[in-house]
């Protein structure tokens, strides 16, 4: 069975590096944050990315105006 999945590296406020894997189990997303581990349905991932894409939209363009 073919699973999609990613992973990535991101930087924590600290300055850690903090790995992020996704994958599809069974109809749900599973999101691991570090040794935490998220299941979403698919409603409840599209929310989770429309709010983090304004976030970052926001702030982008916060930092451009330093």
């Amino acid at each position: 069975m073919l699973r999609n999945r990613g992973e990535v590296y991101v930087q924590t406020y600290s300055g850690d590096m903090l790995l992020v894997e996704v994958e599809e189990r069974h109809g749900w997303v599973s999101v691991s944050l570090g040794d935490k581990r998220y299941d979403f349905d698919v409603e409840g991932v599209y929310d989770l990315v429309d709010i983090l894409t304004m976030v970052a939209n926001d702030m982008s363009s916060y930092l451009a105006e330093d």
